[in-house]
């Protein structure tokens, strides 16, 4: 048996899994490490655009290895530089695997909207709620609210599957992308009904209902959906998804 053979171990095999794992946790240790030495300034005229694309970091990391390696490397300029591309301080997207499967949709028209990262103005109500089940007589619709684009302007609730709307009120303080309370108050005569609620921002940008989205997106979109959606409330009082309002 040769010095290689003699150390190797089963794939699969319960050392061979402690063993990853322990070079996994070192990895990580030393990634840590090196992204917590100090970052000493320099001057202006030395400093480069913060402003760099993964590709270019690496480029870097590359070179300033070798100059490590003769001794003429500069650690804290490639903690500096990691450390601005972990807080997003870039001008432009990284072209990682997420952000370009996950944050590019396909439009209806065969183009593609490039990158998808800013939140559209979407509501949903939270009560009453699967899997509530509700009395006859007066109740609040609870809901929360929220945009990319700054605050929400108003919020309406459809207790007839949208054929009539109501504005609610909204739950100070509003503020710019962030969660905003609403309530209504409802009284349910015990029929059937389907209750849904609408989001529209300082923009004037409105939530769109499933056929609208469809329209301008297509259907081969899988993210970044922000369809009008509803509980429907059965002769019985039980609340359920109303999932033909997003199945069309």
């Amino acid at each position: 048996m040769n010095s290689i053979s003699r150390f190797a171990l089963p794939v699969g095999s319960r050392r061979a899994k402690i063993m990853t794992a322990a070079v996994t946790a070192m990895s990580v240790c030393a990634a840590l490490l090196l992204m917590s030495q100090p970052v000493i300034a320099q001057p202006a005229e030395q400093n480069s655009d913060s402003s760099v694309s993964l590709p270019e970091l690496q480029m870097r990391a590359h070179s300033s290895k070798g100059k490590c390696d003769a001794g003429e490397g500069d650690t804290q300029a490639i903690a500096r530089e990691t450390a601005d591309a972990l807080a997003g301080k870039t001008a432009q997207p990284f072209m990682t695997r997420e952000e370009t499967s996950r944050y590019t949709d396909p439009l209806a028209d065969g183009t593609a909207r490039q990158f998808s990262f800013v939140m559209d103005a979407r509501s949903v109500i939270t009560s009453p709620s699967y899997p509530q089940t509700i009395e006859p007589g007066w109740m609040e619709i609870r809901g929360i609210a929220w945009s990319g684009r700054g605050k929400i302007q108003r919020v309406e609730i459809s207790t007839d599957g949208g054929k009539t709307w109501s504005r609610a009120v909204l739950q100070g303080p509003v503020l710019p992308k962030a969660h905003t309370r609403f309530g209504l108050m409802w009284k349910w005569n015990g029929a059937p009904a389907v209750i849904m609620s609408k989001a529209v921002d300082e923009t004037g940008y409105a939530q769109p209902d499933w056929t609208a989205l469809q329209s301008v997106r297509g259907r081969r979109t899988r993210y970044h959906q922000n369809p009008i959606t509803g509980w429907k409330v059965g002769a019985e009082g039980q609340v359920l998804f109303a999932i033909e309002r997003v199945s069309r």
